[in-house]
């Protein structure tokens, strides 16, 4: 979505919409790979306002994502949302150095601002970078998932295998020997 800034008044521009994930590059790569769905598309509701040359954007969205489990590879939905603050700059204009092979150093400050060009912004990409931030790292059905069985491959959320008392790997049986009697 782009928004122009001339758009953003003095008393700022409060947004809400729904997109689909498809409106999302990287979200759609996402899907397309089998690494997540978005069953339901992205509630968003953004506030922007003008600091000076700078507009800040306060935003939010929630939505539902549909994960495997990395512990049993079972399929199930989540809730998914963010609550976020993005600082939008227009890129500077080096006139004194057109041309020449000047470094010019950023500081900290320029590293925490999201650049754009021109009179709008778009304010796709962070969007889609807050979704992806939001994923989780190891998804889980349920935090007392008990995965699958690394011998059997049977799900021990379902029923209990006997393949944890049988097998021990070779290279500690030496250690039951000094169990305690």
């Amino acid at each position: 979505m782009r928004i122009h800034v001339d758009q953003i008044q003095e008393e700022g521009l409060e947004l809400a919409f729904e997109e689909s994930f498809e409106q999302f590059p990287v979200l759609a790569q996402l899907k397309a790979e089998g690494e997540c769905d978005f069953p339901k598309p992205l509630q968003i509701v953004l506030a922007l306002r003008r600091l000076d040359s700078l507009y800040e954007m306060q935003g939010e969205f929630t939505t539902i994502v549909k994960l495997a489990c990395c512990r049993c590879l079972n399929d199930f939905e989540m809730p998914l949302s963010a609550v976020f603050t993005l600082i939008y700059s227009p890129i500077p204009v080096f006139t004194d150095s057109v041309g020449s092979n000047e470094v010019i150093e950023l500081t900290d400050q320029d590293v925490e601002l999201v650049m754009f060009d021109g009179n709008e912004i778009d304010t796709g990409s962070a969007l889609q970078e807050q979704v992806v931030l939001a994923l989780p790292y190891q998804p889980l059905c349920r935090q007392t998932c008990k995965g699958l069985c690394s011998t059997c491959g049977s799900d021990l959320n379902v029923k209990p295998c006997r393949c944890r008392e049988k097998a021990v790997d070779p290279r500690l049986a030496i250690l039951q020997r000094l169990k305690s009697p």
